[in-house]
């Protein structure tokens, strides 16, 4: 840019090296890996926020999907914030998505989240011995049912009168 003037009856010019930011792309949102089932409560979920070589963004909208339900507002996430905690409750699922806008109000489009579901109470465990008969002098078989209200039960291991640890399937 070159500016001429006149002051005090000289004339004088100016050559000023400036540059012009063009932004009109909002900016892109990501987020981290999410276990499929937290056993912890509140859970910190990464997400990250981008807007390249703009002009920088100034918030990220997060909205939260209770098992797989309508989209709910969540939090906003200031920017340079690379997470949010959430607390969820036990036995639901849930998902999120996310959008920035930056400096200029450009927002960007939504990205999503893989779902998480609560499961924050242990396996239950009953177990039951089969009736003696007369000459039967011990038990020769334990009946174990294990269950778990929300997920899988991962494993299941038995021992008797303190003895060694022995996995068991069915």
């Amino acid at each position: 840019v070159q500016a001429t003037g006149t002051s005090f009856g000289e004339t004088w010019t100016s050559n000023e090296n400036m540059s012009l930011l063009v932004d009109s792309i909002g900016p892109t949102t990501a987020f981290g890996s999410i276990a499929a089932y937290s056993s912890s409560n509140p859970i910190t979920v990464p997400l990250t926020a981008s807007d390249g070589s703009g002009s920088g963004v100034n918030l990220t909208e997060v909205q939260v999907s209770v098992n797989s339900g309508g989209w709910q507002a969540q939090t906003t996430v200031a920017a340079g914030q690379n997470s949010f905690n959430f607390a969820g409750s036990d036995g639901l699922s849930y998902r999120f998505r996310s959008r920035a806008t930056d400096d200029l109000g450009n927002t960007g489009d939504w990205s999503y989240s893989s779902t998480t579901t609560f499961d924050t109470q242990a396996p239950t465990i009953q177990l039951s011995l089969p009736t003696l008969l007369p000459d039967q002098p011990n038990y020769d078989s334990i009946i174990a049912i294990v269950r778990d209200g929300v997920s899988s039960v991962a494993s299941k291991v038995f021992s008797f009168d303190g003895g060694a640890s022995t996995a068991f399937t069915g």
